[in-house]
């Protein structure tokens, strides 16, 4: 949904994987002092670090959305609180969709959250499961026309709690 198939042919994993190809992970290698094996596994030899603030879901033309993210942590919810956002001479519609992605850094389950169209100031919320670990979740939010053809870039939220 956040990378959706160009006209000509590119599927959503490629988008994906292009856009975030460069300055995301960091690899250093685990005993730099040893002799490089190179039938060892990568994970062997390599400790990797990802910056998920830097991670983009989409990438597109579309205004990106006004949206904050509230955990409620008693109650295992999330709060997204939206604000409208259409503006005369942008790029954007006021029946765009605004979208959720939760990703567990720990776990690496990933909840895709449906938010508000982009002419409503509202919120949503959305309940996370037991497995989630509520200490290590990275959350991004992006835009889409109704039809789904066309995104914002994705933003990275800063988790605030109740």
């Amino acid at each position: 949904m956040s990378c959706p198939p160009d006209n000509k042919g590119v599927k959503c994993n490629a988008k994906f994987l292009k856009i975030n190809k460069s300055d995301i992970v960091t690899a250093t290698r685990r005993y730099p002092e040893r002799d490089f094996n190179p039938k060892a596994k990568p994970e062997e030899v390599f400790e990797t670090v990802v910056d998920f603030s830097r991670l983009l879901v989409s990438q597109g033309r579309l205004l990106k959305g006004k949206v904050r993210v509230t955990l409620v942590r008693e109650s295992r919810k999330l709060q997204f609180f939206q604000t409208e956002n259409v503006v005369d001479g942008a790029d954007c519609y006021a029946d765009d969709k605004g979208y959720a992605v939760v990703f567990d850094k720990t776990n690496e389950h990933c909840l895709l959250v449906t938010l508000r169209s982009r002419n409503e100031t509202s919120s949503t919320s959305a309940g996370l499961d037991e497995e989630y670990d509520l200490d290590n979740l990275a959350i991004y939010t992006f835009m889409t026309t109704r039809s789904g053809k066309q995104t914002s870039t994705s933003q990275y939220l800063t988790l605030s709690e109740e």
